[in-house]
């Protein structure tokens, strides 16, 4: 049995109750660490390899404990670790939420982006990358009586996306040449 599948698996059977670990320590050195966790699915003690590099905060480098239980047995394990400096506490940053896509907009909010000023829809449509949520917007902006300026705003948008998609005749025929 794997020490990734150990883990995967405690952090599998913790996040059942709470999606934040109780505690989490990460290695000190460069080297390998190999420290006792204690296993939820085996209801035993298993030995893992912290690996990576703790500098860069790999997730190799970490463990995670997500019970008080858990927590005072890798303590107690692990007390050499400890008074030799390999192994300290570690603070879990928090999940960013991430900013939602436009392409995940109701008709509302593409209405919102649409009403908002020219050069505002300007950025914001050279931000999307998707041509059907370019083809919903028109059809709203004409649905919205909009003028032509804006339309024709969204359907340039449209062709920069499919002339970077599809190559042209010509470089096709320059890539071929090349090959030849």
């Amino acid at each position: 049995m794997t020490q990734d599948l150990t883990l995967a698996r405690n952090e599998l059977f913790s996040a059942m109750d709470s999606e934040k670990p109780h505690a989490a320590y990460i290695k000190t050195i460069l080297g390998q660490v190999a420290v006792t966790v204690w296993d939820n699915f085996l209801n035993k003690p298993v030995d893992v390899i912290l690996k990576g590099d703790p500098k860069r905060k790999d997730a190799e480098s970490i463990v995670a404990v997500y019970s008080e239980r858990e927590n005072a047995f890798f303590k107690r394990s692990n007390l050499r670790h400890f008074k030799k400096g390999l192994i300290i506490p570690y603070t879990v940053p928090e999940n960013k939420v991430e900013e939602k896509q436009v392409e995940q907009s109701t008709d509302e909010e593409l209405k919102a982006i649409i009403g908002s000023k020219f050069m505002a829809l300007q950025a914001k449509l050279n931000q999307i990358d998707s041509v059907p949520v370019l083809y919903r917007m028109i059809s709203l902006a004409e649905e919205m009586d909009k003028s032509e300026k804006i339309t024709n705003a969204m359907k340039k948008r449209i062709s920069e996306l499919q002339v970077a998609e599809f190559p042209s005749q010509m470089e096709v025929q320059l890539n071929v040449k090349e090959e030849a």
